[in-house]
């Protein structure tokens, strides 16, 4: 029977219209890859925020879940 090593991270989803913060995300994607994590699933967490009478959500980290097969 397979077994399977479970990692997960968070990372801060603020500038992710930055350019440098993209291509920091990319390289630390590519990182664990070589290290043979996969990434299974990506789960946003939000802030309620309120203004000019509206309410909307903002998303300020995400959660990567990763996994990887052990011997």
């Amino acid at each position: 029977m397979k077994k399977i090593e479970y990692r997960v991270e968070g990372i801060d989803a603020k500038n992710f219209n930055d350019e440098k913060s993209i291509r920091e995300i990319k390289d630390f994607l590519s990182k664990i890859g070589l290290e043979g994590w996969e990434l299974m699933g990506v789960v946003p967490t939000s802030q309620q925020k309120e203004g000019l009478g509206q309410n909307w959500f903002v998303t300020k980290k995400c959660i990567l879940i990763f996994k990887k097969e052990i011997e």
